[in-house]
């Protein structure tokens, strides 16, 4: 387990707080907006650059401003964290927990997820064992989940596993042989912005999807879109081995998710 205090006193001293980054605007859009933590007068984290975006958008009077949505709930969640241990409600994480624990991204590409019992909800478990400062004997422990829609959510551990949540890996894992709602190259309509994009990929396993033009490597919900016209498969292709040779960092995603094009031309 990490050395939280260490950690603590080598990192950038005062309170840690969540500033919104106004940057160049897009063809469709005068404003775009990240979000960064600032320590005192000085930006210590921007979120301009981010893989995991989901924009929202909001249209007015002067034009449309859009802004990464999933960065400011990602950086409010980190500033929370490090100003509540710094102040003592925050001791440590356990490095076990009979709640779900955080699998290797890299190896699997997904966190556990759990389904409410009584409402059907889904859930992805972030953080189990979450330690807070209470009876110096008997510290609470929390479960810091997500759902489907971006919300941070925390539950005192026993209640996470009294039975009002299942674990639904094996419904997750049968997604495996899902085909993908759209492929590359087909035009998809995000119906909250209005905008038609170039699919880049979409993954039926985590319910998100992204685009292929600025910003790069930005995801939004397969739920939010509809398709416009299907890449006939020669176009597909193409597009797909565009992206291959982008260096995109989810170019190895569009891949697992359709087949190298290349391997399908050797076979032919």
């Amino acid at each position: 387990m990490a050395d939280l205090e260490k950690l603590s006193r080598e990192a950038s001293q005062g309170e840690w707080t969540v500033e919104r980054m106004e940057n160049e605007g897009t063809s469709s859009a005068d404003k775009f907006f990240s979000y960064g933590i600032e320590c005192g007068p000085h930006t210590i984290l921007d979120t301009l650059n981010s893989s995991g975006g989901v924009l929202e958008q909001e249209n007015h009077e002067d034009g449309c401003t859009v802004w990464d949505e999933q960065a400011r709930r990602d950086l409010t969640y980190i500033a929370a964290l490090v100003n509540d241990h710094r102040a003592g409600r925050l001791i440590s994480v356990a490095p076990t927990s009979s709640a779900a624990s955080i699998r290797d991204s890299e190896e699997i590409g997904r966190l556990e997820r759990f389904r409410h019992m009584k409402r059907g909800t889904e859930y992805e478990v972030l953080a189990p064992g979450v330690r807070l400062q209470g009876d110096a004997h008997e510290p609470e422990t929390l479960v810091f989940y997500r759902g489907v829609g971006g919300q941070l959510w925390a539950r005192k551990e026993g209640e996470f596993d009294d039975g009002r949540f299942e674990r639904i890996d094996a419904a997750i894992d049968a997604l495996a042989g899902v085909k993908p709602p759209f492929r590359t190259g087909d035009s998809i309509l995000h119906k909250p912005s209005g905008e038609t994009w170039v699919c880049a990929w979409a993954d039926p396993e985590t319910g998100y999807l992204s685009w292929l033009g600025w910003p790069p490597n930005g995801e939004a919900l397969i739920s939010d879109c509809e398709l416009v016209r299907a890449a006939p498969d020669e176009e597909h292709r193409g597009v797909l081995r565009h992206l291959k040779g982008s260096g995109r960092r989810d170019a190895a995603k569009a891949l697992r998710l359709y087949g190298d094009p290349d391997a399908d031309e050797a076979a032919a």
